[in-house]
């Protein structure tokens, strides 16, 4: 059968970003059936955010699915990926091809990808992205360690907003989306916070603005190895998405480095359905990335999904399931 994508357009349960709201998440299932063996991916790009455009990457797969299978049953996990050279503008399309190709070896090594990848941590902390201090007080109920909010436009509002958040008691992790100036994040009187995430565009800037309670972390601003050296003194973490990167690959890569560098590292899906949100995480285990909760829980923010049993969090940690591939 070799390589098949299918679109779907998963509706979203409205997530407000600081560059807007969010109602459909456009998606692309990528299948790979080799010699009856078959594994998984999504393709995810955000227009704004992050990826290629839905058009490119709907173009690459596209071509991809002309490749002979065994071409596709040539490729151990190790080398460049069947098209690579097209890929290589393409990172949610990568992820996604390459999700396919790993999940089909760990499905044949009857392992979780976690284990395939030579990982052994099972369960990592999550984040609770909330709206409001209602949510905020939910999320603490159900034992998230941190909460996290979007954040942006007037500071007067988001201080206001953000000290109701802090009053709930759990650690607050805020996210601008590069929608803020330094003039504006030092005026803000913001509560004390476990990470003020891109609150400025770009790398520079950010050294100014680190302080006790404020920590930063970078995230949209981060997408090369040369990014990594240059944000070296002005943040703390480095957020990265395995589907903006283009896969396992880059994104085992770039957490080494940036772990050598001295950085912490969260790792964050950005609104996709199951199978993407279940790569990511898996890689953030093999990783081993456990000392900060990662942004890996928003399955709840979906209206529907691609899978009926897509990992969710219990007592704010996200536990992998001991089955073959992703689980899900």
């Amino acid at each position: 059968m070799g390589l098949t994508a299918v679109r779907r357009d998963l509706r979203l349960r409205t997530v407000t970003t600081a560059r807007g709201g969010i109602t459909v998440r456009r998606v692309w299932e990528v299948r790979l059936t080799i010699d009856g063996s078959t594994g998984r991916g999504e393709a995810a790009p955000l227009p704004g955010f992050g990826g290629e455009s839905p058009e490119a990457c709907a173009a690459v797969l596209a071509r991809l699915a002309e490749i002979p299978d065994a071409a596709w049953a040539a490729w151990e996990g190790r080398g460049p990926l069947p098209g690579e050279a097209l890929l290589a503008a393409t990172p949610c399309a990568r992820f996604a091809v390459e999700g396919a190709l790993i999940e089909r070896l760990a499905h044949r090594a009857r392992q979780p990808v976690v284990a395939w990848l030579g990982g052994s941590v099972l369960h990592l902390p999550v984040n609770a992205l909330v709206d409001d201090a209602e949510d905020a007080r939910r999320a603490a109920d159900a034992g998230f360690p941190v909460v996290k909010a979007k954040i942006g436009g007037d500071p007067a509002l988001a201080h206001t907003r953000a000290h109701a958040l802090a009053a709930v008691g759990v650690p607050l992790r805020l996210d601008a989306n590069g929608t803020w100036d330094a003039a504006a994040v030092l005026a803000a009187d913001l509560p004390p916070l476990e990470l003020l995430e891109q609150p400025l565009p770009g790398i520079a800037g950010h050294a100014d603005l680190r302080a006790p309670g404020r920590p930063i972390g970078l995230d949209e601003a981060i997408r090369t190895p040369a990014d990594l050296r240059a944000a070296v003194g002005q943040a703390e973490v480095i957020v990265l998405k395995p589907q903006f990167l283009g896969g396992w690959g880059p994104f085992s890569a770039m957490a080494g480095l940036a772990r050598r560098l001295g950085f912490e590292v969260v790792a964050t899906t950005v609104l996709e359905g199951a199978l993407g949100r279940a790569a990511a995480t898996h890689y953030a285990a093999a990783a081993g990335l456990t000392t900060r909760a990662h942004g890996l829980a928003t399955g709840n923010r979906l209206a529907e999904d691609l899978s009926e049993r897509p990992l969710m969090p219990v007592r704010g940690r996200i536990h992998l399931r001991d089955e073959p591939g992703w689980g899900v």
